[in-house]
């Protein structure tokens, strides 16, 4: 074999050994980028969770501390129509066995430790058909009538309308009408205790005479 010859033998060797190591350097390179893709991925899929797990943790402390805090205020204003003669004996049964079933309630629902949004939608909405049956039982005509002090000492909520409100087959939407109504009597009274001109005091006014016709007794 020439001198040539093992030159160029020699130099094609070098070739290929060059190109085997870039391929193989290439190759290291993708899997090397394929595992850090694939740990980023489990990364964020890791951190997506502990943060799904966080809102669940959150929610769940909310519903919970609202519920009990609901439950004992509205334990507070049975226990004043106790007191105050507000409330009958069917009465204040009917009442108590309603805070009784929202505490079961939420009892089934922590049972595996935490509360789901439809969970805690259910007892909020078990909460404000039991403020609304405590209002409507303490201001009906059965036992001693308690004024809606909010709207003055002489107003009482007519009995078609307790008796309405207090059963609790109320549809939500009749129930969302009166709140809405009620609120609304608040904010113009409140205004109209203030200054408004003549013109605007005239269309509150007259706003807030229907509502009140509409839901309440004036003494």
């Amino acid at each position: 074999m020439n001198k040539l010859l093992k030159l160029t033998i020699a130099a094609a060797l070098v070739l290929a050994t060059g190109q085997s190591v870039s391929q193989g350097k290439n190759v290291a390179a993708r899997q090397a980028a394929k595992a850090a893709a694939e740990a980023k991925r489990a990364e964020t899929k890791e951190a997506r969770a502990a943060a799904k797990e966080k809102r669940q943790e959150t929610l769940t402390d909310k519903a919970e501390a609202r519920t009990e805090a609901r439950q004992e205020h509205q334990a507070k204003r049975i226990e004043e129509g106790i007191k105050k003669g507000y409330l009958t004996t069917d009465e204040i049964s009917k009442l108590e066995s309603q805070q009784k079933s929202i505490e079961t309630l939420q009892q089934s629902f922590m049972s595996d430790g935490i509360i789901r949004k439809d969970e805690a939608k259910q007892l909020r909405n078990q909460l404000n058909e039991a403020s609304l049956c405590i209002f409507a039982e303490k201001h009906d005509a059965d036992g001693k009538t308690k004024p809606v002090l909010r709207l003055g000492k002489n107003v009482s909520l007519k009995n078609n309308v307790a008796q309405k409100l207090g059963d609790t087959s109320l549809s939500k939407s009749d129930a969302r009408a009166f709140l809405k109504d009620f609120n609304r009597m608040l904010v113009l009274k409140k205004t109209l205790s203030g200054t408004v001109s003549d013109a605007d005091r005239t269309s509150m006014q007259t706003e807030y005479n229907t509502l009140l016709n509409k839901y309440f007794d004036s003494k």
